[in-house]
């Protein structure tokens, strides 16, 4: 303080203090000494010897190691996994479970969740696994979840991992779930979320006491208001899902609760195809019974050893008349057709020309996919069974066919083969011996066709030498294999021998009705694919096969009627 108490006054800071600091430049000279002209002196250039490379140094080979001891195995992993009543312990603390609810330990999961699952359906509600089973970590064993079958694991669409939206078919969200561990003892119950949350599960469970509906294996049931709708979509063929949408839609309109999940929309209305299919068999052949007895058209079926439908024979609506009325000139075409059915068994059709020339189906077949020649023995014995023996019978060239018709209906019935399938094999095995030479394949194919429509029997001496000219239009190309070629030579050879069944110098002694290949079978098959499907059941196959020949029947009469018509009008 000054002498008379006040504040002395603060010295005012000198010039000095208030200069610029110095420049970069001016803070160098401070480091650098000064020449006596007053400049900065020269910094010394570092000597040239500084400069050069240091010589390279040796450094001596280190010394061979002493073999190393064998390294000892790795400590086994301590087990983590905690004691069921540690656990027990710590989930006592965190919920207050229901006295009822189990919480193990149990052998395995699957155990406890067949545990849980029974516990969840006594309070009215389902239990669905999220995810797979979590692997054990150094901290706690394998974890494994269980969810409200209100909720619904769903993706994320930007990382493709699983998770836990809980968002339900029908749009509610519920957040109860179990959390178990894998304990030294067993699963254990290690917390539970007992909130059903996003729907009130005390309202369902009323609902479902007040409402009488279909019980269903959920323990859950859809209210009366709603059957006769979902009813009408399911005729329709409507799929679950569709039909739980219309129903939830209608609900919400109704003020109706939503009691019943997708699961139970297909339990109640739409296992009728499941239902059929586990009874398929069983009503396809009642039907045939009823055809038996109410319109006299026999049928056989053979059963395997399982005691499951192995093949059938059935004929047709109006077959007997339509067979009959041939008389002497039984001739029949028989082809197998797959993709008629679920069960894969290849539809045979046996077919014939009737006294006005038009196509007639008499009888069905059904054989394994495989055609085993024993199915062809049996489906051609229940044929003389109930129709008799034919005079002619067309079919390709299966051995099995030829062994079974040659083994039941004996040298009474001329076998003759198919010229489309022929063809259809000549073109597969001799094509390629020919290559790109498009000109030389054409030559074989009109020779070939040359020796099979020569209907002249004076000309039959003279197959061999036509045969061998027509095989060596086939040696003179080389665009294949040896391999190749000796496979093809050999079938040429092996068709060659059986002219007598194809070549019209032999077949045209026999009445045949103008048929030459099975090209009226294969006609049948092409209209068939058109009503029938891969999926079909056999009942289904068998009302298809009805409607197809009733329809056929209805043109033909319809074109009959048009034609008198036509004449009177002339």
């Amino acid at each position: 303080r000054s002498p008379g108490g006040g504040l002395p006054p603060v010295p005012s800071p000198s010039r000095s203090s208030l200069e610029p600091a110095p420049h970069s430049s001016q803070r160098l000279d401070t480091l650098r000494p000064r020449s006596p002209g007053g400049g900065l002196s020269p910094v010394p250039s570092p000597l040239r010897a500084s400069l050069e490379p240091a010589p390279q140094r040796t450094t001596p080979a280190p010394a061979a190691a002493p073999a190393a001891a064998p390294a000892e195995a790795p400590p086994a992993p301590a087990d983590v996994r905690c004691s069921f009543e540690v656990v027990d312990a710590l989930f006592r603390k965190v919920v207050d479970r229901p006295d009822d609810l189990p919480v193990g330990p149990w052998e395995s999961f699957e155990h406890a969740r067949a545990a849980l699952q029974h516990w969840a359906s006594s309070k009215g509600f389902k239990l669905v696994k999220w995810s797979e089973i979590k692997a054990a970590t150094t901290k706690a064993g394998r974890k494994g979840y269980l969810y409200c079958s209100f909720s619904k694991a769903t993706s994320s669409t930007s990382t493709g991992k699983r998770k836990s939206s809980c968002m339900s078919a029908h749009g509610f969200k519920c957040s109860f779930r179990f959390h178990l561990e894998d304990t030294k003892q067993g699963w254990t119950l290690l917390h539970v979320n007992n909130t059903h949350s996003q729907h009130d599960f005390d309202m369902t469970l009323s609902a479902i006491n007040n409402h009488d509906g279909i019980a269903l294996p959920t323990g859950v049931k859809i209210p009366p208001q709603l059957h006769e709708i979902a009813r009408i979509n399911r005729s329709a063929g409507l799929s679950a899902a569709v039909i739980d949408r219309v129903l939830k839609s209608e609900a919400n309109k109704q003020g109706l609760a939503m009691t019943w999940t997708l699961d139970d929309v297909y339990n109640a209305f739409c296992r009728d195809g499941v239902e059929a299919s586990e009874f398929d068999a069983d009503k396809f052949v009642a039907e045939l019974k009823r055809c038996e007895v109410e319109l006299g058209l026999p049928y056989e079926v053979k059963l395997s050893m399982e005691g499951e439908l192995e093949c059938v024979f059935w004929v047709n609506e109006n077959g007997l008349k339509n067979w009959s009325s041939l008389r002497d000139a039984k001739c029949v075409l028989y082809d197998t057709k797959h993709g008629t059915n679920k069960y894969k068994l290849k539809l045979g059709c046996w077919t014939i020309v009737d006294h006005n020339g038009d196509t007639q189906i008499i009888a069905f077949s059904l054989v394994p996919p495989g055609e085993p020649k024993e199915a062809f023995i049996w489906a051609f014995a229940q044929f003389k069974k109930h129709l008799g023996a034919p005079t002619v019978i067309f079919t390709d060239g299966d051995p099995g066919m030829h062994s079974a018709i040659a083994l039941i209906f004996g040298d009474g019935t001329v076998h003759l083969f198919c010229l489309y399938h022929i063809y259809t094999n000549l073109f597969k095995h001799m094509s390629k011996l020919f290559g790109a030479d498009r000109t030389a394949w054409h030559a074989f194919v009109n020779r070939f066709w040359r020796i099979a429509k020569l209907s002249d029997s004076g000309t039959r001496a003279n197959f061999a030498t036509e045969w061998a000219e027509l095989t060596t239009l086939a040696l003179a190309s080389t665009c294949c294999d040896q391999k190749t070629r000796q496979l093809a030579f050999e079938w040429l050879r092996a068709l060659g021998t059986r002219a007598l069944r194809w070549a019209a110098r032999w077949t045209w002694e026999h009445l045949t009705l103008d048929v030459h290949s099975t090209q009226r079978a294969e006609a049948i098959h092409s209209a068939l694919c058109n009503i029938i499907s891969a999926s079909d059941k056999l009942a289904k196959l068998l009302e298809k096969l009805s409607e197809f020949e009733s329809n056929r029947v209805t043109r033909k009469f319809i074109a009959a009627h048009r034609r008198i018509l036509v004449q009177d009008a002339r």
